[in-house]
């Protein structure tokens, strides 16, 4: 038996906070997100008529409302059948100073 299943749509999330806003991490991490699946579903076989719909979100906190730096991507994907599907990951600014 084999079922086939369809992916929807994807929604990209990144996140920016505290220094990483000005230099815009959230809006390089969104693209890059997007422009990845892009290739990815076209090096599946999905055909441009079958590319499910991506859309995406920025966040920005600022200096004064976050609490440290740093940021993340998170990429949800929905399917015909209502299965939600993601994936996360975080990026800090201090992690070469903390390790």
């Amino acid at each position: 038996m084999h079922l086939s299943v369809q992916l929807t749509s994807i929604h990209v999330k990144a996140y920016a906070a505290g220094r990483l806003v000005p230099q815009g991490a959230a809006e390089i991490m969104a693209a890059t997100a997007v422009r990845e699946l892009q290739r990815l579903l076209s090096h599946a076989g999905t055909t441009q008529a079958l590319l499910p719909r991506i859309t995406r979100e920025l966040v920005h906190e600022s200096k004064e409302t976050a609490f440290g730096d740093g940021g993340g991507c998170i990429a949800t994907a929905r399917t015909d059948t209502g299965c939600i599907l993601g994936e996360q990951c975080h990026v800090r600014a201090r992690a070469g100073e903390e390790a």
